[in-house]
């Protein structure tokens, strides 16, 4: 996953991300497109998101980008997953359609959430989903994000001094956006719905619909909830699977980084949750290594994600047993030379001499 949201990348950058998937058995690429900060994607019939929300005129994915990259990306056996966030992280963009159809983020840009309440929200969400479904994004696998809902948000602003079971009405709207999307789609719910994992899914998944379409994208929290409930499962766990973390504050207000400290491709080899969680292992779809933008621009978007990318696809494809110090490093070394050669930018492992010198260092 690459965050194109909290910082832009251009389409050439996105397709060396492919071409390097490609040399590393990668072959899902899902963009996290929109977040509160901007909404860079020009949507064919929704153009005025881009218009207010993007960085710059020219910090944007036209609709010829998005099908270029998709067409890119299937030639070379790689599926493109584009994921609009809602009902949370969403402020930039969505202000200037419609009155009222972002709230609690006025003081706070992160904290912009849809409304609800608004009758006009689910009808928008809907032509959003159309045109992503006409771009060209994986009809099978739908993402809708759902990412971090702050109920706080929806008692304090629209349901003040009110009695309400808010986690049953977040159920009830998440609900509505599966059959939201369900319409979009032909009237066709996609055969895997996937939503990010949160306190809410930890607790209330059962009252979601679509229990053997819906899928939780697990990336902190419990996830024994998850697999008990019988929802399949995306593993992209924090701490293990996330290539952002580990470069400190990037706020003022901050004291630590959001997931510090670094992951080092040794921890993304090691991790093999379908060990602890063998019980549940038809739930599993995969796992999905996630790099959030928020430190990363144009020249370091290659470097946070190989070699550490490639040790990742060699556990879940190979899942080697044991961890033969000699043998995982050399292999990594030579797969990260070979994304070299293809003009695909890397982070250092060691000094060179222990290339030069197998078996020394």
């Amino acid at each position: 996953m690459v965050d194109t949201a909290r910082n832009y990348f251009p389409l050439r950058l996105l397709k060396k991300v492919v071409d390097g998937m490609a040399a590393t058995k990668l072959n899902v690429v899902h963009l996290h497109v929109t977040d509160a900060v901007s909404f860079p994607i020009i949507l064919p019939n929704n153009r005025i998101f881009a218009e207010y929300g993007a960085y710059s005129e020219e910090m944007v994915y036209t609709p010829d980008d998005i099908l270029d990259l998709i067409e890119y990306s299937r030639v070379r056996g790689i599926r493109v997953v584009l994921e609009i966030d809602a009902p949370s992280h969403a402020n930039e963009g969505w202000n200037q359609v419609a009155e009222d159809l972002v709230i609690c983020g006025k003081d706070d840009v992160y904290n912009g959430h849809l409304n609800p309440e608004n009758n006009k929200t689910l009808g928008i969400l809907k032509s959003i989903y159309k045109d992503l479904l006409q771009l060209g994004t994986d009809n099978e696998i739908f993402h809708i994000g759902g990412d971090e809902v702050n109920l706080t948000c929806w008692s304090e602003t629209l349901f003040k001094g009110k009695k309400l079971d808010l986690h049953e009405y977040w159920a009830n709207f998440t609900n509505k956006i599966f059959h939201t999307v369900k319409s979009a789609n032909n009237n066709k719910l996609p055969k895997h719905i996937v939503i990010w994992s949160s306190p809410l899914t930890n607790s209330y998944l059962n009252s979601l619909k679509y229990k053997s379409n819906v899928v939780v994208q697990y990336w902190y929290g419990s996830v024994e909830p998850i697999l008990t409930s019988g929802h399949k499962v995306i593993f992209s766990t924090v701490g293990r699977w996330y290539l952002d973390c580990g470069f400190g504050p990037w706020k003022p207000s901050m004291t630590n980084g959001v997931c510090d400290p670094y992951t080092p491709w040794q921890t993304f080899y090691k991790y093999r949750p379908w060990q602890e969680y063998s019980d549940y292992a038809g739930q599993f779809l995969g796992g999905e290594a996630c790099l959030w933008s928020e430190q990363v621009e144009v020249d370091s978007l290659e470097t946070r994600i190989w070699p550490r990318a490639a040790a990742f696809a060699e556990r879940l494809w190979s899942d080697l047993d044991g961890f033969d110090n000699y043998d995982v490093y050399t292999r990594l070394d030579v797969h990260r030379n070979r994304l070299n050669q293809r003009g695909i930018k890397t982070a250092a492992m060691w000094p060179r001499w222990c290339s030069q010198n197998p078996g020394k260092c």
